[in-house]
């Protein structure tokens, strides 16, 4: 059934990754969509959705940038061009467990 305030679906729009731009960790999943741009997600089943939201109607955004994985005993991380993310999935998705930071400096404030 439709909403009576909006013509849209009411169930929401498939919006899978391409499967190279994903990896895995004990419960969560990265999608690298840009190489400035990580989706960070924690399931404690492993159950992930894949649908469309209001910021991101579709997470194939074509051809996913390079970047690279290296993988711990206890420790993930994802570099890409201006990105370097840390996970350490025992301590989960909390300030010790999981960082990002700016591989390059800003050139301007905005």
């Amino acid at each position: 059934m439709s909403s009576p305030l909006s013509p849209g679906a009411d169930r929401p729009r498939p919006a899978p990754a391409r499967p190279d731009a994903v990896v895995m960790a004990d419960g969560a999943r990265f999608t690298v969509l840009t190489d400035r741009l990580i989706r960070m997600e924690l399931s404690p089943t492993g159950v992930f959705t894949d649908a469309a939201t209001q910021l991101v109607v579709s997470r194939d955004l074509g051809e996913p940038p390079s970047f690279r994985v290296v993988r711990g005993e206890d420790r993930l991380e994802i570099i890409t061009e201006h990105l370097h993310l840390v996970h350490v999935p025992s301590l989960g998705f909390s300030p010790s467990g999981l960082s990002v930071r700016l591989r390059s400096t800003a050139l301007h404030v905005h």
